[in-house]
């Protein structure tokens, strides 16, 4: 591409969009950065790494929303009226809170949860129980509340569903610090980061859907065959999701339930370090997508080729530049950021290491096999890798402690995923040279 073409295609809607969405992602880890040490100072090492089990659950559990936004969004984006898409979409979001309602009886009925993350006499069981209904609680309400973000990424205005998600997120440390500030306890901190946010996004996504005026009824009724279809379309994508979020953040709920909440704590720590250097991948990931999925369709195999190899040339220096990094300088990092008593051990920084490189790499190939539309290949890797490797990790969590389950996650993704992802993905360019 040359200079006029890149001026041209950044004045476009979906350069706009692009950016805001890089732009939004970055903001969440950014407000971690700047929560967790209110946090770590407020309630201590243990209580953090408990906290840590929460952010888990939500991340795993959120899946839903990926399924409800891709039926919302699909649905506004192909011509349908946006007062039914919304109609729909807050009939299969309270579904979904539902869902989560019930996982939560299940949860709190049968499980006692101080003692399956072997939490410590000095904090309340009941507490506990609270944090997790309030984590549950604002899964639930979390879906329906984006609905308005939904709509606007399907009319082309992603950057408003942006603009709403980062208003949102800076409620949470302004939120938390006034708890903390209150001398509020436990019960009330969560409330601030998990609830707050939630009701924020709510008045935001209600706003724009009634200023848009989506929210009048004309006399529509959710059709049970209509619901069925929407689920079937929800389904696959919050699946694929689910599993690759349970990869990522059933590894602290690996380490607190197997090893101790101190232990998930620092875990958590070192994967808030590596989530800032994979906004960089993601990035240019996300920035040579279009452009391979253009030159798929059109059958322009060599030029595909030469983009591709130029997309992991960059993907591998960012790798080894993030691995050497992150070796080098984490400690230094935690130190100023968390304060020494969250410091990590060397092996750990090494194994977390390289699951970030990994991960960046088999990212690096996937969008090439989402440019050849290879959703089924993507998805049954993704489910056979995540599952043995959740297995390995259990093991290596008894028998090697932290540093391991982060090494072996690393190793058996590559091999179990990352290798096929390669041959399926440069199978063109194998089949031209022949």
């Amino acid at each position: 591409m040359n200079i006029g073409s890149i001026l041209k295609l950044a004045r476009t809607s979906v350069a706009v969009n692009s950016f805001a969405a890089l732009a939004s992602g970055a903001a969440r880890p950014l407000i971690g950065l700047i929560s967790l040490p209110l946090l770590g100072a407020a309630v201590g090492q243990e209580m953090l790494g408990f906290w840590m089990a929460a952010l888990a659950v939500t991340g795993i559990f959120g899946c839903l929303n990926t399924g409800v936004s891709v039926s919302v969004v699909t649905a506004v984006a192909d011509g349908e009226p946006p007062h039914v898409a919304v109609r729909d979409g807050l009939a299969l979001s309270l579904l979904c809170a539902l869902i989560y309602l019930l996982l939560g009886v299940v949860l709190l009925g049968f499980l006692d949860m101080h003692a399956v993350l072997q939490l410590s006499d000095a904090l309340d069981p009941a507490v506990v129980d609270w944090v997790f209904v309030i984590v549950l609680l604002s899964l639930a309400i979390g879906i329906p509340s984006q609905l308005g973000r939904y709509v606007a990424i399907g009319e082309r205005q992603g950057y408003r569903a942006q603009i709403m998600e980062v208003i949102s997120l800076i409620s949470t440390p302004l939120s938390l610090i006034a708890a903390i500030l209150a001398g509020l306890g436990v019960i009330w901190f969560s409330i601030a980061y998990f609830i707050v946010p939630t009701i924020v996004l709510s008045l935001l996504s209600a706003i724009y859907i009634t200023r848009k005026g989506y929210a009048a009824s004309r006399g529509y009724r959710v059709k049970a065959d209509v619901l069925k279809a929407r689920i079937a379309q929800a389904v696959p994508m919050a699946t694929h999701q689910g599993l690759l979020s349970l990869n990522q953040h059933g590894d602290v709920l690996i380490v607190g339930i197997l090893i101790g909440p101190v232990e998930a704590a620092l875990y958590g720590v070192g994967q808030r370090l590596c989530a800032l250097g994979i906004l960089a991948a993601t990035a240019i990931n996300h920035a040579f997508w279009p452009e391979l999925t253009q030159l798929h369709s059109q059958g322009q195999i060599a030029r595909l080729k030469s983009y591709f190899w130029a997309q992991m040339a960059i993907s591998l220096a960012i790798v080894l530049g993030l691995f050497v990094t992150f070796a080098l300088f984490a400690n230094f990092a935690i130190r100023l950021w968390m304060g020494p008593d969250y410091l990590l051990d060397t092996p750990l920084i090494l194994g977390q290491s390289a699951a970030m490189a990994s991960l960046v790499m088999v990212m690096s190939i996937e969008m090439l096999l989402r440019a050849q539309k290879q959703f089924g290949f993507i998805f049954k890797c993704t489910a056979i890798g995540v599952s043995i490797s959740l297995l390995v990790k259990v093991l290596a969590a008894k028998e090697i402690g932290p540093a391991g389950v982060a090494a072996s996650g690393a190793v058996f993704m590559a091999l179990i995923v990352g290798v096929p992802y390669a041959l399926k993905a440069t199978r063109p360019f194998r089949e031209t040279v022949l």
